[in-house]
């Protein structure tokens, strides 16, 4: 059966990435990066805007009832 998400991958796959970063001692004291498939790369321009993180901050502040 075909999945309804176009880019969807088994739970597996999915936490590949996750635990390479967390786990590898080849990247153990990198931080700040962004990582695809394993490999350090650029996150979406958006994510660069100071406005942007700003108000992702605080609603992320909203949402879980921590002090900004």
């Amino acid at each position: 059966v075909q999945s309804p998400f176009l880019f969807a991958v088994d739970t597996e796959a999915g936490a590949d990435n996750s635990l390479y970063v967390a786990l590898s001692p080849e990247i153990e004291g990198l931080g700040g990066l962004y990582f695809v498939n394993s490999t350090p790369s650029q996150s979406n321009e958006e994510s660069y805007r100071e406005d942007v993180q700003k108000k992702l901050w605080k609603m992320s502040c909203e949402l879980t009832g921590i002090p900004e």
